[in-house]
């Protein structure tokens, strides 16, 4: 409900002044007291200019504002029974807001209950899963096997591949190289580098990462984190574009000490890529590790799936942890339907307070006026051309008082709502 508390207790010469208002209307002047139609701003500045700024002048009567502000709200029967309305209204409303609140609750807890019971039926499922034994996946277990078999004679080849390019492209001399391929397969790589122990455990080593890579490659894949799956791919592309660079420089530089015909060109990205043999170190090597991943990932995946068992007690397992977020997300709803609640019922105990007093005051509107007044004073202080230092004394001392006797009010929270 909304107040016009201008028009409800507003003093007009046809309305009749009741016998509190007119008390206090006889203990001050004709002179300082409001005129008809006089506004509280220019009430403040005629006062200000018949006290001359006198700050107990200030005090008086912003005192005297309150209590005519205050009588008339109290005088003024029409606001008391709208407020009383008001009040009743509101209590209505929210215990209409805590019985759709209650309701509310009760559906939540309700589905709490029906998902408690699912998870209770999921376990159920689970027990007796594990009770009747492992059920194979035939279809998945002959993938694994065919992924297994494929997966071994490539491992052998890209250790040999990439243990025989590393010490062709790092260790051979350019001389010792006489085709491509052996440079790339050189099953007596190992053994030359045993001379050396940094150059054996470098070609051991380098066929391990690249199959790490691989090994790596495929978790990211399975955790949907493409991004790094691609820049591990990314990664392996660019270390074989280097061995086959080398190799090939090496093989060029080779075929320059053996030509008859002497050139000082000197090998360059430029002549890499349009070289036959780059391309051919890189597909031999970088095809291959891409096959070796993907098949490493079907095999990986088939055995995931091998145990028919697994996947359902997986599902089951996964429809348990739905349902327990689900509870979770209903809990919180419900607690917070319970502070609801409380407020709720914390605001019916302080309307029915303010009901059970037999007047109510309206404190924003006298500290309307009350400011009007203040702020109408401070006006004509500078019309008369005080400082600014006495003008802040007097805005200090008219906000202390304002505030002070609002806040000792006994009915601050018996505020009506306009």
């Amino acid at each position: 409900m909304v107040l016009n508390l201008k028009e409800l207790f507003e003093n007009k010469h046809n309305t009749p002044i009741d016998t509190s208002t007119q008390t206090i209307s006889a203990s001050i002047t004709n002179a300082d007291d409001i005129q008809d139609g006089e506004t509280y701003h220019n009430y403040g500045k005629r006062i200000c200019a018949i006290t001359s700024a006198s700050n107990i002048s200030l005090q008086t009567f912003l005192q005297r504002v309150y209590n005519i502000r205050r009588a008339s709200q109290v005088n003024n029967p029409q606001l008391q029974d709208a407020y009383r309305k008001q009040l009743q209204n509101k209590i209505q409303d929210a215990q209409d807001n805590i019985s759709n609140l209650e309701s509310e609750k009760r559906q939540h807890q309700t589905a709490i209950q029906n998902n408690n019971n699912e998870i209770d039926n999921r376990k159920n499922e689970i027990t007796q899963i594990k009770a009747r034994g492992e059920k194979i996946n035939r279809e998945k277990k002959l993938q694994m096997i065919i992924g297994i078999i494929i997966l071994v004679p490539l491992t052998i080849y890209l250790f040999l591949f990439y243990s025989s390019t590393c010490y062709s492209a790092f260790f051979r001399n350019p001389g010792q190289i006489t085709g491509l391929a052996t440079a790339m397969f050189d099953p007596t790589a190992l053994g030359k580098a045993l001379n050396s122990l940094p150059e054996f455990f470098l070609l051991i080593c380098m066929p391990v990462i690249f199959l790490g890579l691989g090994y790596i490659l495929h978790f990211y894949a399975k955790e949907k984190k493409y991004l790094q799956a691609a820049a591990i791919v990314f990664v392996t592309f660019c270390f074989d574009c280097i061995l086959a660079y080398l190799i090939a420089k090496n093989m060029y530089e080779y075929q320059q000490m053996i030509s008859p015909v002497v050139t000082v060109k000197t090998y360059n990205v430029g002549m890499a890529i349009a070289d036959a043999n780059v391309w051919g170190v890189i597909f031999c090597g970088f095809v291959s590790y891409i096959i070796w991943g993907l098949v490493f990932d079907l095999a990986m995946t088939a055995y995931n799936k091998l145990d028919l068992n697994q996947a359902e007690l997986e599902s089951l397992q996964s429809q348990i942890q739905q349902l327990k977020d689900d509870n979770d997300k209903k809990q919180n709803k419900i607690n917070d339907i319970n502070r609801e609640i409380s407020n709720a019922q914390s605001n019916i105990r302080n309307y029915q307070s303010q009901l059970a007093n037999k007047v109510s005051i309206d404190l924003n509107d006298i500290r309307t006026e009350m400011t009007n007044f203040h702020t109408g004073w401070i006006a004509q202080m500078a019309f008369l051309g005080m400082s600014q230092t006495t003008q802040a004394d007097a805005r200090n001392i008219g906000q202390q008082v304002i505030n002070q006797m609002l806040n000792s009010s006994t009915n601050i929270n018996n505020q009506v709502t306009n």
